[in-house]
């Protein structure tokens, strides 16, 4: 299983679940059921946005076990934010 690291570090909520995948390459982690919508991908690029103020240099990813709607899928991919299958973990 990947290093937790704090949200706090970037000034997220603490709710929300970021792993260190990689060399300069963290996860945003949703695990969930449901399936992710396009209010749910904007929230998360929103997240993300926020990481890339702090540390721009850091590769962000979305790791899910959530099915994705179409929309969502366009919209992450257009925000350059790779999606990751959770069961790869």
């Amino acid at each position: 299983m990947p290093k937790t690291i704090q949200c706090s570090d970037y000034q997220l909520k603490g709710r929300i679940k970021i792993w260190e995948v990689g060399e300069n390459h963290i996860a945003l982690v949703k695990e969930r059921k449901t399936r992710l919508v396009k209010k749910d991908a904007e929230t998360i690029i929103q997240q993300i946005e926020m990481i890339r103020e702090k540390n721009p240099q850091l590769k962000v990813s979305l790791a899910t076990s959530a099915p994705i709607c179409s929309k969502s899928t366009a919209l992450l991919r257009e925000a350059d934010i790779e999606i990751i299958a959770l069961s790869s973990f």
